[in-house]
């Protein structure tokens, strides 16, 4: 197997939904904001990484479907 076997597979949930656990202290939107912030990171990452054939986001998030969509 050569370097361009290798796939990452990111999940993105709901942006919604995600980071229920931080409602004390984030409000729906800011725990929105982070979820975008921390798809992008990841992202980013991995599109730098020399050696992945290619990154699939698994989602039904449209939202997280835009940010995938820009990353190619």
């Amino acid at each position: 197997m050569d370097d361009l076997d290798i796939w990452a597979v990111v999940p993105a949930k709901e942006f919604l939904l995600s980071k229920t656990r931080l409602s004390d202290v984030l409000n729906g939107q800011q725990r929105q904001n982070l979820c975008d912030a921390m798809l992008r990171d990841v992202l980013s990452t991995l599109s730098s990484c020399v050696g992945i054939a290619g990154i699939l986001v698994v989602t039904r998030d449209a939202e997280a479907k835009k940010v995938a969509d820009e990353f190619g």
